[in-house]
């Protein structure tokens, strides 16, 4: 768990049983020490220049702002071997069981908001989503998912349990089980997130897995 590093360059936005969302800022030249981590996908906030060490082989990869990829559960070092500050945000996955949960449908399309995947693996899906002022997604089923904000926004929330209205600022992060829902942008602000969904098949991933998928 990154987390339990230690580390200044590592903050943990939020942690449950299912996932924890950490955001990274590794100066230039710095390293992580090697440390066990559970599934999880990690987008660029930066351009990255990462060397990993994974069970003893070494490997350097480059990625460029948005991009997503992919790391199996294992033991792992990583260095920044850039030269500026390497920025990312990783969606970990934890050992709690997902909960039983509809199989989501497409989104519908809505004027004013749009929901790009960035991301798709047997693991995990990466949307990208935005909402205009006013602007809403229709309903639609989810997956249990973390979501980080990449602007400042206040939305409306509406599932099966009724309708909330919630203030999120820019690097935060949190979580919803999957379900029936909409989300309506009610500020005065464009809201974009990332969303990062936990697929079913997830409950039982199958071995020999690609470690990398960009």
């Amino acid at each position: 768990d990154l987390g339990a590093l230690g580390s200044d360059a590592v903050a943990t936005l939020f942690e449950n049983d299912l996932v924890h969302v950490h955001s990274v800022a590794l100066p230039a030249g710095a390293a992580l020490a090697a440390h066990d981590g559970g599934e999880r996908v990690v987008y660029a906030i930066s351009d990255l220049a990462l060397a990993f060490t994974t069970d003893g082989d070494a490997a350097e990869h480059t990625f460029e702002p948005g991009g997503v990829h992919y790391h199996e559960a294992g033991t792992h070092a990583v260095a920044n071997v850039g030269e500026g500050t390497a920025e990312f945000l990783v969606f970990e996955r934890r050992g709690g069981a997902l909960p039983e949960g509809a199989v989501p449908g497409e989104i519908p399309a809505a004027e004013g908001a749009t929901d790009e995947v960035i991301f798709e693996h047997d693991f995990a899906e990466v949307h990208r989503v935005t909402l205009q002022p006013g602007a809403s997604l229709p309903p639609h089923q989810g997956f249990a998912r973390a979501v980080y904000s990449l602007s400042g926004y206040t939305v409306e929330f509406t599932d099966a349990e009724g309708s909330h209205v919630q203030r999120y600022e820019a690097g935060q992060a949190h979580y919803h089980d999957p379900g029936d829902h909409t989300v309506e942008n009610a500020g005065t602000t464009v809201a974009e997130s990332l969303a990062g969904d936990f697929t079913p098949s997830a409950r039982a991933r199958p071995t020999g897995a690609a470690r990398w998928d960009q």
